[in-house]
């Protein structure tokens, strides 16, 4: 349908008449009698942010939201900032680099050199929300130092979880809204010991359970058995360090936890939930850390909770020929004996492939008791070997390194809602899979079909948005808003792009939750039909340029798809 423009002589916002609510009762009625909602199935990406913009960002590394936000995302930059994505203007707006929300720079070693530091792993890795964080502004990030003076020597790097405040640096009172956080209101949370500068982790998450989940790589090098690696079973599988594992604990708990830090000497002040599993580990002089949720990873990179159930998914990076995504199910209360403690197998095993039976320790199988095995795994190589290994996918190849993803939870993508979306940094092709009832990975549906270019912007829009090549290689993350959208992070071409379910000519980064409350109700139609009746572009809800009727018919296909953010 080809857009109608909006006559003039349509009632004049300034009249009784336009604001009645009896008259935006019948006109929804009647465009709703009229309206045949189409029907859109090409999933695309469009760009948010980055170079093109006029304000480029630097080195992105991941993006999220805070808890009940629906006006911001926030975006790290690996060097040490974190900058405000404003996801309510025509297009989202990116927040100035001469003022983020932080800027912890000075605390970060200059990163090496290569592919202008985008390969070097280190650095601002991670950033997670306090559950209350509209009420107490805590928010914590997780980054990468040199090893703390007058500490023992044992690691080239440090990983640091730091707690900080929105705040007010006069009155102290928190301001979760500002877009300028308190740079002084830093606690440091733990120190982590780390050999080598590679396989950092760095993800950190609250769960369902208000905890704070945080991912370490198992150290670094290759193989798990380097210098700083424990020689007879890797650090993966041993549960007195924290490489290698998913640690939970309590921020709220302000104090040292019963083992003390991770090296004597370092900061730690948290609690120790009083669920975490007491693992039975094999003998070690340290005996198990009480912090480790989960143990046998390799270098997770990059989890997430479905927002919806709570499962926890887990993208692993492999060694030399097999990516693997694990999965966990929500805790509940009659199953945490099979839930905590988790071994999803590394070093012993490669996604479904033995890798190393060092120690002696490790079980003669994938699924053997005592193991996890992953829900699906893929591999590197162009083709597959003459014997597949179980929960293989058969149809990804020539890959690298996984980038894990979310499971789709938003409003604007009904045909996504469920799958779990990941990809691979030397791909740029986005999958999606679920779980059969046995807990295997179905095989990956491809959801971007590798042409050259995909849609990605208009010409009509205001203002315009040009067209961009796909992102083929080099995904380092997705995001989620508060929305429940998706989000894709190009780190050497320094770009966001978010998935949208589109055609071609509209750009569909506009929700229907015209009142930002995260809730899609009648109040958001009698918000729109004011715009709609009031000049200006302010109900130009396909950002076409114009306002049409073809807005009211975008506008209400979002509104009756029948979901809601909160």
């Amino acid at each position: 349908m080809e857009p109608v423009p909006v006559s003039k002589s349509a009632p004049s916002p300034n009249t009784s008449a336009a604001r009645s609510p009896a008259l935006r009762t019948l006109t929804l009625a009647v465009v709703t009698g009229l309206v045949s909602v189409p029907v859109h199935g090409q999933i695309s990406v469009v760009q948010v942010a980055g170079n093109t913009t006029g304000n480029p960002l630097s080195r992105p590394v991941y993006l999220t939201s805070a808890p009940q936000d629906f006006r911001r995302a926030f975006i790290i930059e690996k060097q040490g900032r974190i900058r405000v994505l404003d996801i309510t203007s025509p297009e989202p707006t990116l927040q100035a680099d001469t003022a983020p929300f932080l800027d912890i720079r000075s605390l970060i070693p200059t990163l090496a050199a290569g592919n202008n530091g985008n390969q070097d792993e280190r650095g601002l890795l991670g950033l997670a929300f306090h559950p209350r964080y509209m009420s107490n502004g805590k928010f914590y990030v997780y980054y990468t130092t040199l090893p703390v003076a007058n500490l023992p020597n044992s690691a080239a790097n440090f990983q640091n979880v730091v707690e900080y405040t929105n705040r007010n640096p006069q009155t102290l009172t928190p301001s979760p809204l500002s877009n300028i956080a308190d740079p002084t209101s830093a606690r440091i949370i733990m120190q982590i010991p780390d050999p080598q500068s590679n396989h950092n982790g760095g993800w950190m998450a609250f769960g369902p359970d208000g905890f704070l989940y945080v991912v370490c790589g198992d150290g670094g090098g290759a193989g798990d058995d380097e210098p700083g690696h424990t020689t007879t079973i890797g650090n993966g599988q041993d549960t007195g360090t924290p490489m290698g594992k998913i640690l939970r604990i309590d921020v709220n708990i302000a104090a040292a936890p019963p083992q003390g830090p991770f090296v004597p000497g370092a900061i730690a002040s948290y609690g120790i939930p009083a669920d975490n599993p007491t693992i039975a580990a094999p003998p070690l002089a340290s005996g198990s850390r009480r912090e480790i949720w989960a143990y046998g990873l390799r270098n997770p990179w990059r989890c997430s909770f479905d927002r919806d159930t709570g499962d926890l998914w887990i993208a692993d990076v492999g060694q030399n020929n097999w990516e693997e995504i694990n999965f966990q199910p929500a805790l509940t209360a009659g199953n945490l004996a099979t839930v905590a403690g988790r071994n999803y197998g590394w070093r012993c095993w490669e996604g479904t492939t033995l890798f190393s039976t060092s120690g002696g320790t490790c079980p003669a199988s994938f699924d053997s008791p005592g193991l996890t095995a992953p829900a699906g795994v893929y591999i590197h190589a162009a083709t597959l070997p003459g014997t597949i290994p179980p929960r293989a996918f058969t149809n990804i190849l020539g890959t690298c390194s996984i980038t894990g993803g979310y499971v789709y939870r938003g409003c604007r993508i009904p045909e996504l809602r469920g799958r779990y979306l990941f990809t691979d940094y030397c791909s740029g092709r986005i999958w999606s899979t679920t779980l059969d009832g046995s807990g295997v990975a179905t095989q990956p549906i491809v959801h971007s079909d590798g042409t050259p270019n995909i849609y990605s912007g208009s010409a009509q829009t205001t203002p315009p948005i040009s067209a961009m090549s796909r992102p083929t290689t080099s995904l380092v993350s997705f995001g989620e808003d508060a929305y429940g959208e998706l989000y894709l992070v190009d780190q050497p071409n320094a770009r966001i792009f978010k998935i949208v379910r589109s055609a071609p000519g509209t750009i569909v980064n506009a929700n229907c939750d015209i009142t930002l409350d995260g809730s899609i109700t009648v109040q958001d139609i009698f918000s729109f039909l004011a715009a709609y009746f009031s000049p200006g572009l302010g109900a130009d809800f396909n950002r076409d340029g114009s306002v049409s009727v073809q807005d009211v018919f975008d506008f209400l296909e979002c509104f009756f798809s029948g979901c809601t953010a909160a």
